[in-house]
């Protein structure tokens, strides 16, 4: 059936059950502002709450859409941030300690371990999944048991109240803005500013990541194809051609590397001038966790490249 010239599309399913999701929160959230009027569930400070109440959950949610999207599963995704919240707690209050009005050590080395940890929680799970063959749901079982429980050891199994100034502003707002967002938006404005930097002064590994950027392109979109078909074909030197291309991906992520952490040392001079010692100890905690994501990169290129390796060295050896 057409309408004014054009077919008339038809809902999907996923987009059925989508629209019936927000029609629930809609509605559930209208009642509770009816309900709870009284208690302020209408005010518009409390609809931002719900989001900065849950953000942890959103940022899981989405790696987690990332990792179904590929096929697998984690079901430790919670137990892991439980254990990040208890490293980060535990080395910024000092073991034992409850309730602290200063830090043991420095906000920037407590979120940084924190980080470290959850990292290899994640090789550990990749390496039993990709490596060992076992199934997303089994291996990622073994932290979702054991996360949680090991979160709460490193605690005492108590609640941890840090009240350092600096640490309750990650977690206060500037007028109806999370804290949060300011010092993530500053923060990547000023690490774009040294990038900026970079390319004035003709920073050299800036350069020479800047020629490998069209080859890295080409290679990571064709390697794993040449991959395949040399193991379809039983050609083993095309496929080692693939793992040559797959290794420039490799490379390029070793030499963004410092071209990164350069750019994070760069913002923190910028910002040196404006902020005080412990908003800037924030700063630096912020651009840390945002190198290690290059780290995390290259750690996965790496592995992958030895799983590539493993792949067409194993084939040889059928033969």
């Amino acid at each position: 059936m057409k309408a004014n010239g054009m077919q008339k599309k038809k809902m999907t399913g996923n987009g059925f059950l989508l629209l019936i999701t927000i029609a629930l929160f809609a509605v559930m959230y209208i009642a509770g502002m009816i309900i709870f009027a009284d208690k302020g569930f209408a005010k518009p400070q409390m609809f931002l709450n719900l989001f900065v109440s849950n953000a942890g959950l959103l940022v899981i949610a989405c790696g987690l859409t990332i990792v179904m999207i590929t096929g697998g599963i984690d079901i430790s995704v919670g137990s892991v941030m439980s254990l990040y919240a208890g490293v980060c707690c535990m080395i910024l209050a000092g073991y034992g300690n409850v309730n602290v009005q200063e830090y043991a050590h420095t906000l920037l080395v407590g979120i940084g371990a924190g980080l470290l940890v959850t990292l290899i929680c994640g090789v550990f799970n990749g390496f039993l999944v990709a490596y060992m063959n076992i199934q997303p749901m089994v291996a990622t079982l073994i932290l979702w048991s054991a996360g949680r429980a090991v979160g709460l050891l490193l605690c005492n199994s108590q609640i941890v109240y840090v009240r350092v100034p600096s640490f309750q502003k990650l977690g206060a707002y500037c007028g109806i803005i999370p804290t949060p967002i300011i010092v993530a938006a500053v923060c990547v404005a000023a690490h774009e500013c040294g990038h900026a930097i970079q390319y004035a002064e003709e920073y050299t590994p800036m350069k020479v990541r800047g020629a490998l950027v069209k080859v890295t392109n080409f290679s990571s979109s064709i390697s794993m194809f040449i991959v395949i078909l040399g193991l379809i074909f039983s050609f083993r030197e095309l496929a080692l051609v693939g793992v040559a291309l797959f290794s420039v991906v490799v490379l390029f992520q070793l030499v963004t590397l410092p071209v990164e952490f350069n750019a994070s040392r760069r913002a923190v001079k910028i910002l040196d001038g404006y902020m005080d010692r412990e908003e800037l100890s924030g700063v630096k905690s912020v651009l840390s966790a945002a190198a290690m994501t290059y780290v995390a990169a290259l750690v996965s290129a790496i592995f992958q490249l030895i799983r590539l390796l493993a792949i067409v060295g194993g084939g040889r050896d059928r033969k």
